[in-house]
């Protein structure tokens, strides 16, 4: 795929103009500067220079604090931390034990695998705005399949041309009772896999 292609997607088609191409990156809004660039610009940078400069001075605090500590008071700091880093991964590799547990009991129940990882990653966040969110999309999607199953099973309208599904194999495989039900419920299409004439 060429880089056009990657950047316009669908909207991309072979030979395309110059002008086509045009059209297409200003409806893509590719290379348009949003009014407030200068001022989010600026944000960032100043964000990105405080972050900096307070990791600079805990860092230079730190160095400070440990040339204080006697050798004991310093192993104990470094356990402190290595702990604290520990419990960090312990928490993380929770959170993703607990992503895919809920990602695999949401397939489990018809989700499907991208709306179940989202799903499950917002039970794991706790953010259940996202959940519901996620939970009436496969509320929709499981609907629309339903009424699509139920319109691909319904059975011809009276006066309906359409052709019997049942077979006089399939009829025969049927265990007593359930030939006796079909009997009852479809008479004349009964009769009919039967080649008997009606009174």
């Amino acid at each position: 795929m060429s880089f056009l292609q990657d950047l316009l997607g669908d909207a991309y088609t072979e030979g395309m103009s110059a002008e086509d191409i045009s059209k297409a990156l200003e409806a893509k809004k590719v290379g348009v500067v949003p009014a407030d660039y200068d001022k989010l610009k600026n944000d960032y940078q100043k964000a990105k220079e405080s972050i900096s400069k307070a990791n600079g001075e805990a860092s230079k605090y730190k160095k400070q604090y440990e040339a204080y500590l006697d050798e004991e008071a310093k192993k104990k700091l470094q356990q402190e931390e290595e702990l604290q880093k520990l419990q960090e991964e312990n928490e993380q590799l929770k959170k993703s034990a607990a992503v895919a547990d809920y990602t695999g009991r949401l397939l489990a129940i018809g989700f499907d695998a991208e709306l179940a990882k989202t799903a499950a990653s917002a039970i794991a966040d706790g953010d259940t705005e996202s959940f519901f969110k996620s939970a009436e999309s496969f509320k929709d999607s499981f609907e629309k399949k339903i009424r699509a199953d139920i319109m691909r099973g319904a059975s011809d309208p009276v006066g309906g041309t359409g052709k019997s599904t049942m077979t006089l194999d399939d009829l025969r495989k049927m265990s007593v009772e359930d030939r006796y039900k079909f009997s009852e419920e479809h008479p004349d299409e009964y009769k009919s896999l039967y080649g008997m004439k009606e009174d």
